[in-house]
């Protein structure tokens, strides 16, 4: 995370947006495989929390359900989720679930090597108490992955135009998106370090240039960030 404020107190100062821009651009990684496959091979062996692991409802659950892939590769692996109907539904499948508000000041008691947030932050009326719920149950030297989509996404609108809508409809429960910039600033506030922005499963859309591999925004469907604690 860079803290803006600490080169000028306006937030639309060009030194302050360039400088941004560059810590941006420099933790920026590119991977070569598929997001599940990421996120399996950074729980292997590790203790993971996974936040808002029922989504929505029980029909989501089948075989490409990630909560079951992370809990596979995991030493330990505990869901949660705000509905008490999903946590008793996947309780009953042999899966360790709590139910939680994940952006309350509960402690579970653990913390956790892994937490994965896979596209609940655009969910949420408080993304900062979210992330702070994270941070409260992130190990010392534990990575914090959220995932959220990208509004920049180039099908999108072809999408909206093949639905005949006005306007491009999201999921409907969204209510922000959240971009590179703005999840600097949601570390700030929340005092962990935007350790990374990551791009995976779009190695055929890269390009090189000058300082490495870039992928193009309107490539990749969604964010993934890697967040640390600071220092």
């Amino acid at each position: 995370m860079l803290d803006w404020k600490k080169i000028s107190p306006d937030p639309n100062a060009d030194e302050a947006l360039q400088a941004v821009s560059r810590y941006l651009a420099s933790v920026t990684r590119v991977y070569g495989v598929s997001r599940i496959d990421l996120l399996k091979d950074m729980a292997r062996d590790r203790s993971v929390l996974d936040i808002g692991a029922g989504e929505h409802v029980k029909e989501y659950f089948s075989p490409n359900w990630e909560h079951q892939h992370l809990a596979a590769a995991a030493k330990r692996c505990v869901g949660v989720d705000i509905s008490q109907e999903l946590v008793d539904f996947y309780n009953g499948k042999g899966f360790t679930f709590i139910q939680v508000d994940a952006c309350s000041g509960r402690d579970l008691g653990e913390r956790f090597e892994l937490i994965f947030c896979g596209d609940v932050i655009e969910h949420v009326d408080a993304p900062v108490r979210l992330l702070e719920f994270c941070s409260r149950h992130l190990s010392a030297n534990g990575t914090l992955v959220v995932t959220t989509p990208n509004p920049f996404f180039a099908p999108y609108p072809t999408m909206r135009d093949m639905r005949r809508d006005r306007y491009f409809m999201c999921n409907l429960e969204h209510v922000c998106w959240i971009t590179p910039s703005q999840m600097n600033e949601l570390c700030r506030r929340a005092n962990l370090k935007l350790a990374a922005v990551v791009v995976p499963e779009f190695a055929e859309n890269v390009q090189r240039h000058g300082f490495g591999l870039i992928a193009a925004e309107s490539n990749a469907p969604e964010y993934m960030y890697w967040l640390t604690r600071p220092g």
